[in-house]
């Protein structure tokens, strides 16, 4: 190619553009006062420095100090109060695939190259370099060492906007600290102007604000796993770590232990944990219950060792707390599953556990959804060639965590249409365990995510998700080419596209993956938690796919007994049917569980406990008989503090958006 009138650019073609990452910029508006207006998605601005990187035409590299920040392992990011600023400043051009073959015709030829009408595009803007944060006290740094440029366009000054009511605060470009207290849990809107030769920038980014103060745990230790059941040999050294928070009355007397589920990077600490359940579980930690974490060294582990490592956590509680007391086991996700295995196994062995309540939380008893052409698409893209390969690069933590021992025991689609071996023998290893696999010694509730009354599972756009539906579609730009993948939902009992991806370039063959599969049944629009947590979450790639779908099914977290004989058959209301208004199963032969929680109408995010707050309260008064607006005597709480949803259509008001009373729970203090 002739890249004499590229010098000093970012070419997006160089870097392989998922087209949909520059909807932000090509598509951008202006304010009342004239300046560029840019709705950035949380976790965008890191993909976007990497895609300026890949498309600098001297290769050269993001600033050292970004490089750093972008490196951070995630406890130092969840133990951080500093939320860097990143700013890019860039010029880019991207070339439509006849352009290309124009430019490479008129090297060949000794000529130059005529680039006028290449696309243009001013990628400037401020972001977020963390998108969540674990206290309200936080302080944004801004500095010269964060900003990302290829060109003379002078940074003037920057201001940023809590939308508080307090306006700009405004500073001259260089090195700063900018203080603010978050009182609002849940997400948060900010607003980042920067002024410049050419003109004003505003970016409007999210935060997600996790907890308003930093807890320190009561006692924290290390859990070893005894040797793995029946001879087996572990894969994995296994253990995990525990942290145990005390209730409101600072006595530890009222265990609750919360398993993390299936762990796809292998990220998730004891600080994510508690940020997930302890603003919602208000209830019990106002009546004295304790939160005891679980995070283990390896959440990919066969369910079976990792249950090992339960047990043993188990034993250390109950040691600790008084001879009349109890505990309380939530198994999240795969953790319902660990839970199972673990109490059964030791009432087997004749070893008290003294757990009075089991809580399966979105749990895959009859297994997980992953839409088979996602899974497909994920085994197809190294053999495409051209742009798939370096994504099938990027996308190999991904592609391993599919074939990780737990991901096998779990997935109703292991590999496109089939389940692994795993899937139907880890079942059996709990059946042999009597009971069906449960623990007989406790009461066994199941928490869902899914609707209670049967609603079927919505797309993106908040329509009813349909069979041969597009899940997913990427369009996909390179210099010596092109390509495009979409994925599409089953349809019951017909032969569905299910996969098709090309790749076309100059150079290399035209590659081309086509899957298709008859299915008696469409798992995809379900009720049930949808798929944000699934073990093939496109986020690897870039933040601007995400495809959803229903990963953990009601029928499968409810562990249904009924007859499955239809695709229909799947999708029934749970109120009425299995339980009563009082949430108490009425109709046992349909369920191993004694009640079910969850929202009648409405499908939530898979195993997150903040969409479905009002219904652990609901929980806790019928099962232990605790109310919400209520605590011990000896508990002193301060006010309970907002939880805010933000928004970056830019058809909604910019600015806090109070979420339902209903999900305004309030954490105590430490």
């Amino acid at each position: 190619m002739d890249v004499s009138g590229l010098k000093e650019k970012v070419v997006l073609n160089k870097a392989i553009v998922i087209e949909e990452m520059l909807a932000p910029f090509q598509n951008r508006e202006k304010d009342r006062d004239g300046a560029t207006v840019t709705f950035l998605p949380p976790g965008m601005l890191p993909d976007l420095i990497d895609l300026a990187e890949r498309g600098d035409m001297e290769n050269k590299k993001k600033p050292d100090a970004i490089e750093k920040i972008l490196k951070r392992q995630r406890k130092e990011i969840t133990t951080s109060q500093v939320v860097p600023v990143g700013i890019i400043n860039l010029d880019a051009l991207m070339l439509s695939e006849a352009q290309v073959q124009d430019n490479m015709k008129a090297h060949k030829e000794g000529k130059k190259a005529d680039i006028s009408g290449y696309e243009s595009l001013e990628l400037i803007a401020a972001g977020l370099l963390q998108e969540e944060i674990f206290q309200g006290d936080v302080q944004f740094l801004f500095g010269k060492a964060l900003v990302y440029a290829n060109n003379k366009n002078k940074i003037e000054s920057i201001g940023i906007d809590f939308q508080d009511g307090k306006g700009w605060h405004t500073f001259a470009m260089k090195d700063e600290l900018v203080s603010h207290r978050f009182d609002a849990l849940g997400e948060v809107a900010i607003s980042i102007r920067l002024v410049t030769d050419r003109g004003v920038y505003i970016t409007r980014c999210i935060l997600q604000v996790k907890m308003l103060e930093r807890l320190q745990p009561d006692l924290t230790g290390t859990i070893p796993a005894e040797n793995s059941p029946n001879g087996r040999e572990s894969e994995f050294v296994i253990n995990g770590e525990f942290a145990i928070y005390n209730g409101c009355d600072r006595v530890f007397n009222k265990p609750i232990i919360i398993m993390e589920g299936f762990d796809i990077d292998q990220k998730t600490g004891i600080d994510d944990l508690l940020a997930k359940y302890y603003p919602y579980l208000s209830t019990f930690l106002n009546h004295g219950y304790d939160l005891v974490f679980l995070n283990y060294n390896n959440g990919q582990a066969a369910i079976q060792d990792n249950a090992q490592v339960l047990k043993r956590l188990i034993i250390e509680i109950k040691n600790r707390i008084p001879a009349g007391d109890s505990l309380i086991v939530i198994g999240e996700s795969m953790s319902g599953l660990v839970a199972r295995y673990a109490l059964r196994e030791m009432e087997n062995a004749g070893t008290p556990h003294k757990v009075k309540l089991f809580v399966a939380f979105d749990t895959p008893h009859q297994g997980a959804n992953t839409a088979p052409g996602l899974v497909a698409l994920r085994r197809s893209l190294g053999s495409l060639g051209g742009w798939a390969t370096p994504i099938a690069y990027l996308l190999s933590r991904e592609v391993r965590s599919i074939d990780s021992p737990a991901a096998k025991q779990m997935l109703i689609y292991h590999n496109g249409i089939l389940r692994h071996p795993d899937f139907t023998s880890f079942r059996q290893s709990l059946a042999n365990l009597g009971n069906g696999g449960y623990p007989s010694l406790s009461r066994n509730v199941a928490m869902l995510n899914g609707s209670i009354n049967g609603a079927r599972q919505r797309n993106q756009n908040g329509n009813l998700l349909n069979p041969g539906e597009k899940l997913l579609d990427i369009k996909v730009r390179t210099f010596l080419g092109g390509g495009n993948v979409r994925v599409y939902s089953n349809v019951p009992g017909q032969n569905t596209d299910l996969l098709d991806a090309w790749t076309s370039s100059f150079l290399t063959p035209f590659g081309f993956s086509d899957f298709k599969a008859t299915l008696p049944y469409n798992y995809d629009r379900l009720p049930g938690g949808f798929s944000s947590s699934d073990p093939i979450d496109f986020k690897g790639v870039t933040n601007s796919v995400s495809p959803k779908f229903t990963f953990m099914p009601v029928f499968s977290s409810i562990d249904y007994r009924g007859a499955l004989g239809s695709d229909d058959a799947y999708t029934f209301s749970v109120a009425g049917n299995i339980v009563n208004i009082q949430n108490q199963v009425i109709n046992p032969a349909l369920t191993p569980f004694k009640a079910i929680y969850g929202d009648n109408d409405f499908n939530f995010q898979h195993a997150f406990p903040a969409d479905i707050a009002v219904h652990w309260n609901t929980l806790a008064l019928r099962e232990l008989g605790l109310r919400a607006d209520g605590t011990l005597a000896s508990c002193v709480l301060p006010p309970p503090p907002a939880v805010t949803a933000a928004y970056l259509r830019s058809d909604f008001i910019w600015g806090y958006h109070p979420l339902p009373a209903r999900l305004c729970k309030w954490t105590p203090g430490p």
